[in-house]
């Protein structure tokens, strides 16, 4: 009888060794959750890129269209060629932004990235990362267009 009790206790885990793997996968969860974080930010920030830059080539196209030279009026409000919701989907939080630029000038455009630096892309193709300090209008989170000094251009 004594033998039989000692098998039933001597088959499984002890209570402190199931804290012990429990202790284990806690902490490798959040080893994974951090790292997860970063990721996500990244993710955002490469779309928001890569919208921003596809706005070079739909504002070619409006700028085309124009019978005027030099002509950039009304490219945020543009339709025709999807730039309007470009620009709107670039944004993290879904909010809407402003849009400058036209005439002569040409036109700049700011989202703000997660590590509170801001993507610029204008008019003559350049697309760069700025301090946080440039854009001096616009939403937190959001879209952020340089409206101070023309030429509107990322420098």
């Amino acid at each position: 009888m004594i033998k039989k009790i000692d098998k039933l206790f001597t088959k499984g885990f002890t209570l402190i060794e199931l804290l012990v793997v429990i202790a284990i996968i806690g902490v490798l969860s959040s080893i994974i959750l951090t790292s997860l974080n970063s990721t996500r930010g990244k993710g955002a920030d490469a779309k928001i890129k890569s919208e921003l830059n596809s706005l070079f080539g739909a504002t070619q196209l409006f700028y085309d269209t124009k019978t005027t030279l030099i002509n950039w009026n009304g490219v945020c409000s543009d339709q025709t060629f999807n730039i309007s919701n470009i620009w709107h989907s670039a944004t993290k939080d879904g909010t809407t932004g402003t849009c400058g630029g036209g005439g002569s000038a040409g036109w700049k455009v700011y989202a703000r990235l997660s590590d509170g630096k801001y993507w610029c892309v204008d008019y003559t193709s350049s697309a760069k990362t700025c301090d946080s300090t440039v854009p001096p209008a616009g939403q937190s989170g959001g879209l952020w267009i340089c409206q101070t000094g023309t030429p509107y251009n990322c420098k």
